[in-house]
């Protein structure tokens, strides 16, 4: 137990300016360049969607599940990460996957970086002209319109064969999924900011 602590303290997110070009043309938010690296640290939650008994989600199993999905970047998960007061911190972990995609898949490697917006068009779900092989999915929340979480749950559908990272803030991620979206989840981070230690300038 000792040994898995220590490991998590051992986790700083932070993106390597050798890949910074290839992210922002890949379509990262330019945001995350403002957000400071960061150890990780899971907060552990209880979520209760309506019609579901209480689910109690641990630190450790979210930094496993995470480390898992380093190890496994081409893995067809559905991965959703959220934080509060706001998505700031779950942006740079959803960052730091896609980046971690994009050293070890080689040069097959297509991350996308796609911010939802309003409107009926949705790209990713429609056209196959460019195929990902990893996708971050981000602005979106459980109070979004019916017709952007109905947009967020086509390219989950669309794309189940590739990794599919989720970003949100204003509920817990499992929650966010059976609630709003009824859509299964292979794993999930939840952070608060509060909780965060090591939020250091390099």
């Amino acid at each position: 137990m000792v040994t898995e602590v220590l490991k998590m303290e051992e986790l700083r997110l932070k993106l390597d300016d050798r890949c910074l070009p290839a992210l922002l043309s890949k379509g990262m938010n330019r945001m995350v360049l403002a957000i400071k690296p960061f150890l990780l640290r899971p907060a552990s939650f209880t979520s209760q969607p309506e019609g579901l008994k209480p689910k109690l989600v641990e630190a450790q199993k979210q930094y496993k599940w995470y480390q898992r999905a380093l190890d496994n970047p081409s893995e067809p998960i559905c991965f959703c990460i959220a934080s509060e007061p706001n998505d700031k911190l779950a942006k740079m972990a959803a960052a730091f996957l896609m980046q971690n995609h994009l050293k070890k898949s080689g040069p097959r490697a297509n991350p996308v970086w796609h911010d939802l917006l309003g409107g009926f068009q949705n790209r990713w779900a429609e056209s196959h002209e460019t195929s990902p092989t990893f996708i971050v999915l981000a602005n979106v929340l459980p109070t979004s319109t019916n017709v952007k979480l109905e947009k967020l749950r086509d390219i989950l559908e669309v794309r189940a064969d590739i990794p599919r990272i989720v970003v949100t803030s204003g509920a817990d991620p499992f929650s966010f999924f059976h609630q709003q979206l009824k859509y299964p989840l292979n794993g999930c981070l939840y952070l608060k900011s509060s909780l965060v230690r090591g939020d250091l300038e390099v």
